[in-house]
């Protein structure tokens, strides 16, 4: 309640459980502030009072005072100068907060949110994010250097001491598909793993008697050649190279009086025969 000026209006409040024993030395200077009329640390009288309930910054505080023997004099606020008024000395600290360090950190072509040191209050949570650069994927994530896998976050509960994180990450593979026909090879072959950003040639060469005809790649048919690099890959591809036997002219001609069969310029593939029929007139 609010202080009034009727009688008893202090004395007859509840005080607090706390209370500090003072024992100034002897007051021989009228109107003195000084050492000698300095209490003790009244902060446990205080805090008692802040931590009630209600409490409101600007309510009004009577610390009263009473003697066990002697007799002393002291002056109200109100009836001396205001310049000899008692002042209260009020010092505040700050508790101490306890904290933890949690170490993040991250290899290259990727990134940990948040990184470095980063402090946790005792007790509290944080949560870490991986995340890959392009064309790379997390390799593994270890948490107080044990292996959580590839998991793209991680949270800390109810911190209570030191940790580290990091994670590594990996380019990600690719597969190129090569093949060839009965008569050709390609270099190499099969299912080849290939890594972002990087090239892959693959080399053709046939049978003898046969030569390339045209490559496939990527379902597009292209000109023949005999070498054919896939370079900063970003995706999986398919190459594939066709091939035709040769074939060679047989020139056939006859003179006079006479014939050959077949005549002129007669086809043949690599390997195969063929047979000419000459006739002389009568």
């Amino acid at each position: 309640a609010t202080f009034s000026g009727a009688l008893n209006d202090i004395s007859s409040r509840s005080t607090t459980t706390a209370a500090v024993a003072w024992s100034p030395p002897a007051w021989t200077v009228a109107g003195e502030t000084a050492a000698n009329e300095r209490t003790p640390n009244l902060s446990a009288v205080l805090q008692e009072v802040v931590s009630r309930t209600g409490w409101i910054s600007g309510n009004s505080i009577a610390l009263i005072i009473s003697g066990t023997s002697g007799t002393r004099t002291v002056y109200t606020y109100d009836s001396i100068p205001p310049t000899l008024a008692a002042t209260l000395y009020v010092f505040w600290t700050t508790n101490a907060v306890t904290t933890h360090a949690i170490t993040a950190t991250a290899g290259s072509n990727g990134s940990i949110t948040p990184s470095g040191t980063v402090n946790v209050i005792n007790g509290g949570s944080q949560t870490f994010t991986m995340s890959p650069n392009t064309g790379y994927s997390i390799s593994n994530v270890l948490v107080d250097a044990v292996s959580m896998g590839t998991i793209t976050s991680y949270t800390f509960t109810n911190v209570v001491a030191g940790h580290t994180i990091s994670v590594s990450f990996k380019p990600n593979l690719y597969t190129i598909n090569a093949s060839d026909d009965a008569n050709s090879t390609i270099t190499p072959s099969g299912a080849v793993g290939v890594t972002h950003g990087s090239s892959q040639t693959f080399n053709m060469s046939t049978d003898t008697g046969y030569h390339i005809a045209y490559l496939t790649i990527d379902g597009v048919s292209n000109a023949a050649q005999a070498s054919y690099t896939f370079s900063n890959i970003t995706t999986g591809h398919t190459i594939s190279v066709s091939s035709a036997v040769n074939h060679y002219t047989i020139a056939a001609s006859a003179g006079a009086n006479g014939s050959i069969s077949p005549a002129g310029s007669v086809d043949v593939t690599y390997g195969s025969s063929q047979t000419f029929s000459i006739l002389a007139n009568s």
